[in-house]
């Protein structure tokens, strides 16, 4: 085990865990670049790599069980990442604010796609979601640069907002005429105001939505202006 704050003010750019570290308590600096994890790692902690600017290199090998909340937030300059089979689940906000992100490997295997988990990524342009993933939940993809995303027949649920202001996004193909759309609570000064299954808020005028006819993701590009073309 890596205890608490051992890395916490250490300027080293480049660490290497041996194998047989199952547990790391402590938080890096933002002078990290490159971190190669061992396989015995149990998981990746909530907000362990938080605000580590500088991180670009990041091996996650097979073994590790799940990413936990926030784990790379912030990592501003992480450009590419793949997920290993054995996660199951991208928790909330891991990749959150990762503004350099443009290639994500998600392996066979994962199950769901959290909430916020990539929120404004601004340069990933595209996804491949594998046909193993069962839902996508609230404002999953919220102000990234997606331009097409497909998705594929095994998602059966989407929350609310997951594609709210991508604004770049201008075509999606929904394989599951029988997917359902998650509805959100809204707040105001702390109280619930309401739901809503927005979708597409704030997208890209020219957004394209082929699916299904007469399913679900039809009716919400109707209630919500959007251009829906039947497959």
């Amino acid at each position: 085990m890596v205890d608490h704050r051992v890395f916490d003010m250490c300027k080293v750019p480049t660490i290497i865990f041996e194998e047989g570290i199952y547990d790391i308590k402590s938080g890096f600096s933002s002078s990290l670049v490159s971190v190669t994890l061992p396989s015995t790692l149990d998981y990746v902690g909530g907000y362990q790599f938080k605000n580590c600017y500088a991180l670009k290199n990041v091996v996650i090998p097979e073994g590790i069980d799940s990413i936990q909340v926030g784990a790379f937030e912030s990592c501003s300059k992480l450009k590419e990442i793949t997920i290993p089979s054995t996660v199951k689940e991208i928790s909330t906000g891991v990749f959150a604010y990762c503004t350099s992100l443009e290639k994500v490997n998600l392996s066979n295997g994962m199950k769901t796609i959290g909430e916020k988990a990539f929120v404004q990524c601004k340069n990933l342009k595209s996804i491949d979601i594998p046909d193993t993933v069962e839902t996508i939940k609230f404002n999953a993809f919220q102000g990234s640069g997606l331009v097409s995303v497909e998705i594929p027949a095994s998602v059966t649920k989407i929350g609310a907002s997951a594609f709210l202001a991508c604004e770049s996004l201008k075509e999606v193909k929904v394989h599951n005429s029988d997917v359902t759309i998650e509805p959100q609570t809204y707040e105001s000064n702390g109280v619930a105001m309401g739901t809503h299954t927005t979708l597409f808020g704030q997208c890209n005028k020219d957004l394209v939505v082929y699916g299904k006819p007469a399913s679900v993701i039809a009716r919400t590009c109707a209630e919500e202006n959007v251009y829906f073309k039947a497959f």
